[in-house]
């Protein structure tokens, strides 16, 4: 079997690992050549950069070809690709998602332009973190040049083109993640920005912590909303499949073990951290009052906590 990956996210880079640890080889095609970059060597795994269109990925597959998209979720032109074209050649196709995070108090739009919109109507200095692939979009918010200040990845043609679309260089943020909540809350200070605009991006992009910034500095928080509901695996279950079909022998995994406490017992009164842990976790389990908060909750009683715990081991 024929095993290939189309990545750029960090589930794609954290599945790469697994499979060199299990000594299978893959092709890994990422669109960019930082996406190429920041994917260190690893055995058995060959890197492949550029922009594949429809009739260029069908080229590539067979029938006995695996592909797992591990795309950005907002990536829906690439997924819509991959899946025609492996349903052209007889590939088999298999979806690596990343979880979206639950969140409240935000401010939600369905796209980029209704994002404009949005900002034209509500006046304010941005701090934008979106990153650069639509940020011509943005030009089209009044006093753009003065309002919208872009976080983006620090390479030179990123930067060429925040020049190019007219945003002054003292505006514009070139840095590379993840961030944390510290840094998020800091240049939302820095800049003066009253607006963050995201993209739901779940753990691995951040979601949460800038969220948590922005309610610490009193910013409103704007988000562009998925394009879709998608249906597929998360790591974990993603790592599991691919164990089972090519017969890999299972890793000795060492578990961590997360307490929570909840506060009074709401979404809103979670951190950046216990809202990652709960998205991550294997299992869940807690008393009646508080398994609301995760769709993974087993409820049981609180004398049996450490009990069911150690039952996972």
């Amino acid at each position: 079997m024929k095993l290939m990956i189309f990545s750029g996210t960090t589930e794609g880079h954290d599945l790469c690992r697994f499979l060199s640890k299990s000594n299978v080889q893959a092709e890994v095609f990422v669109a960019t050549e930082y996406g190429a970059a920041v994917m260190e060597p690893m055995a058995g795994i060959t890197v492949h950069e550029g922009r594949l269109d429809e009739r260029e990925m069908e080229k590539r597959l067979t029938s006995d070809t695996l592909l797992i998209d591990a795309t950005h979720p907002y990536a829906a032109a690439v997924t819509d690709n991959l899946r025609a074209a492996c349903a052209k050649s007889g590939a088999r196709y298999e979806r690596l998602l990343r979880p979206a995070l639950p969140y409240q108090n935000c401010e939600i739009v369905l796209d980029t332009a209704a994002a404009v919109d949005w900002l034209n109507a509500h006046p304010g200095k941005v701090l934008l973190t979106t990153g650069s692939k639509e940020l011509e979009v943005y030009t089209a918010v009044q006093d753009f040049q003065t309002r919208l200040f872009p976080r983006v990845l620090p390479t030179a043609s990123v930067l060429e083109k925040c020049a190019a679309l007219g945003f002054p260089g003292a505006h514009i943020i070139a840095m590379q993640g993840p961030f944390s909540q510290a840094m998020n809350a800091a240049l939302l200070r820095e800049t003066g920005a009253k607006i963050l605009v995201t993209k739901d991006t779940g753990v691995s992009g951040g979601f949460a912590e800038k969220v948590a910034a922005a309610e610490e500095v009193g910013a409103k928080v704007l988000v562009i909303a998925r394009p879709r509901v998608e249906n597929g695996k998360n790591q974990v279950e993603m790592q599991a499949f691919l164990a089972d079909l090519l017969g890999l022998q299972p890793e000795k995994v060492q578990r961590i073990f997360t307490i929570i406490g909840s506060g009074m017992g709401t979404a809103d009164t979670l951190t950046g951290e216990a809202v990652r842990a709960l998205e991550t976790a294997e299992a869940v389990f807690a008393t009646k009052r508080l398994a609301a908060l995760s769709p993974k909750a087993e409820v049981c009683a609180f004398s049996e906590l450490a009990e069911q715990a150690i039952q996972c081991t």
